[in-house]
């Protein structure tokens, strides 16, 4: 998986809108926190002042990293970025040690080349094929 560095807001309307952000998404059900963790208590403990802006004396560290982290995720395509690991992480034998960015392009100097991943299928099926008749 390819790592990015984290936008972090530069205004004070930047950083409110992060933090309801994260705020709206655990009050609909869209955000969890393993048990133990105290992320959901951080959030819910952000205070807003009278005129209605937040009180950032009650904001602590892990309020703060959490509305950034979950901002900075709202376009990230799951469930590519993991079909694309899992069939790395099944068929690492497959791959060449050296190769790896040439058919995940979140990795780091890959290009993605459909036909390379096309062929790998296309190997991996006739080795499958070849063990089957094998073992008759």
């Amino acid at each position: 998986m390819k790592f990015t560095r984290m936008d972090t807001p530069s205004t004070r309307g930047e950083f409110e809108e992060r933090l309801n952000y994260a705020r709206e998404h655990l009050e609909n059900g869209r955000m969890h926190f393993a048990k133990g963790l105290r992320g959901q208590d951080s959030l819910f403990n952000v205070r807003s002042l009278p005129n209605g802006r937040i009180d950032f004396l009650s904001v602590d560290e892990m309020a703060r990293l959490t509305a950034n982290q979950t901002y900075q995720m709202r376009n990230v395509d799951f469930g590519r970025m993991l079909s694309e690991d899992t069939v790395y992480a099944n068929h690492a034998d497959e791959f060449p040690k050296d190769s790896v960015g040439d058919y995940f392009p979140h990795k780091e100097g890959g290009t993605g080349d459909k036909q390379k991943m096309r062929a790998m299928k296309r190997k991996r099926k006739a080795a499958q094929a070849s063990k089957k008749r094998n073992r008759r």
